[in-house]
């Protein structure tokens, strides 16, 4: 459409702005208001019901998505056959444009811009519009600090079945930007697909490159979206802060599942470290956060307590996800939900699975932590238990080690730390190291007959304990010593009870047996 040409009796077009394959826009003068605004015409294409479409949806889209962070609907009307869009002027730069020429942000000038995005595209999520393609190219920058999105040309509308996924050129949106599950014909849009989009765009932002700049000489993109892994950005830029670095990989996950959601996109720029809108709004969202996330945990836990173990896993899942944005990977709630959910695989049965997780989490408790908190604790007592239950009992040996000087640690001659050595003594009894477990076992006996008394039955049983540590490692006669004098207290004390299937009698015996075929009692010490 030429310049000078009026349209709706009001907006002058003026010079060319930018043209594509359905049309073109124009800067424009109203007429009424006497301001500037961009016009945007459908290019007349003969028979062309599908472009018809492809605009009427843009008009649409354009009127829900009425955000500060994108670029507003004001009017729309026809011309003769042209229809025509009137849309705000953005005074800027493309961000394509600007990253051709070099310009480089700051990492809380990149944050914010990421933010501004994340919040457009949230408010476009909410009133069921995908932009479909989010690219440098669609992202107006203004000042050069503030992002507004554009360009709803193939936008779909959730529910319209009628707009199409493809033509005859391949998919419909820009391949560089493409997510994965969009590649595949007859592939479901989703919100999460523009969110790995604007993944893509965080990377060019704070890298200065595509993210996949190296290989697109050596690959075909289709195959580098769905299993390539982006260079690490801390590689290309060394003050990247670990939360962003953690976001924009969340963003670029294969799986649509892993992704986060343009609000808590926005969240997590929001809160500290990067704090896109300062201290104070970071702290009220971080209240607001840690309410929602105990709510979640706690749905979770009554999934997992009523035996809806599939359902429980999946809201762990995401807990943990969000929480290792939010949060950290190190942070204590992040490490409590990802125990959740490796005690929701045990449940399940997922014995190897539940393991492994566990033996992380120890591993982070310990980095971060160390071994003596009691969260530390608990993981290292189930991933213990859970080996010792699967017959793997040389593996479980080095938790119940470390359980055990953790309480000895924090404890001292305590009950508490008297039970964990007790254990760490049966596996290395258990592992064949009985003279190891009887020396632990010998310190036990006798701390719990200081603290608890010589007729406790913790105290009987971790003597017992050792009399067999003493049998297995050649000491029959300390063993036939400490089985006497538990024989000779009266039918009270829990020895008769604790000495289980063989009896204390049975025992004796065995001592004395183990005695006689060597020939002669061999002492302690001699």
């Amino acid at each position: 459409m030429q310049q000078g040409t009026v349209l709706g009796g009001r907006y002058t077009l003026g010079r060319l702005l930018g043209n594509g394959g359905m049309g073109e826009v124009r800067e424009a003068a109203d007429g009424l208001t006497g301001a500037t605004v961009a016009v945007k015409t459908m290019l007349p294409r003969v028979d062309d019901a599908e472009g018809a479409r492809r605009f009427a949806r843009e008009m649409e889209a354009m009127q829900r998505a009425n955000s500060r962070y994108v670029v507003g609907l004001l009017d729309s009307g026809t011309h003769g056959d042209t229809a025509y869009l009137v849309m705000e002027y953005v005074d800027g730069r493309s961000l394509d444009r600007l990253l051709a020429d070099g310009r480089s942000w700051s990492v809380p000038e990149t944050v914010l811009m990421l933010w501004q995005l994340a919040k457009g595209l949230a408010h476009a999520h909410r009133h069921d519009i995908l932009h479909r393609d989010v690219k440098p190219g669609n992202i107006m920058v203004v000042a050069e600090k503030e992002a507004k999105l554009c360009d709803f040309g193939i936008a779909k509308l959730l529910g319209d079945h009628s707009a199409t996924d493809l033509t005859g050129a391949g998919v419909v949106g820009t391949p560089a930007y493409l997510a994965p599950e969009r590649w595949a014909p007859g592939a479901v849009d989703t919100t999460l697909s523009d969110m790995y989009a604007l993944g893509c765009v965080a990377y060019e932002l704070l890298a200065g490159q595509h993210v996949f700049a190296r290989e697109r000489s050596q690959g075909d993109l289709r195959e580098l979206h769905a299993q390539a892994r982006p260079r690490p950005l801390h590689t290309l830029r060394s003050d990247l802060p670990h939360a962003l670095q953690r976001l924009v990989e969340a963003l670029l996950a294969k799986h649509p599942e892993d992704r986060p959601s343009a609000d808590f996109t926005a969240a997590v720029l929001e809160v500290p470290p990067l704090r896109a809108l300062g201290e104070s709004a970071a702290a009220a969202r971080m209240r607001e956060y840690a309410a929602e996330s105990d709510r979640q945990a706690a749905a979770a836990d009554g999934l997992r307590r009523s035996g809806s173990l599939e359902e429980a896993r999946r809201e762990y899942r995401t807990i943990v996800r969000r929480r290792t944005l939010l949060q950290g990977p190190d942070d204590d709630s992040t490490l409590r939900a990802r125990q959740a959910m490796a005690d929701c695989l045990w449940a399940m049965n997922d014995a190897e699975g539940s393991i492994r997780l566990c033996r992380e989490i120890a591993a982070d408790w310990a980095r971060t932590f160390g071994d003596t908190g009691a969260d530390a604790i608990a993981t290292l007592q189930a991933l213990a238990f859970r080996l010792g239950v699967n017959g793997r009992h040389a593996e479980a040996l080095e938790y119940l080690e470390r359980i055990a000087r953790a309480r000895a640690e924090t404890r001292g001659d305590s009950p508490v730390t008297f039970t964990a050595e007790h254990h760490w003594a049966d596996c290395l009894l258990k592992c064949g190291r009985a003279a190891e477990a009887a020396t632990v076992l010998r310190r036990v006996v006798t701390g719990r007959a200081q603290v608890l008394g010589a007729d406790d039955a913790e105290t009987v049983r971790s003597a017992l304990l050792l009399s067999e540590a003493l049998l297995a490692c050649g000491e029959p006669a300390e063993a036939l010593e400490l089985l006497r004098q538990l024989a000779a207290r009266g039918p009270g004390s829990p020895v008769h009870t604790e000495a289980g299937p063989q009896g204390l009698r049975e025992r004796i015996e065995a001592a004395e047996r183990a005695g006689r075929g060597r020939g002669f009692f061999r002492r302690r010490g001699v």
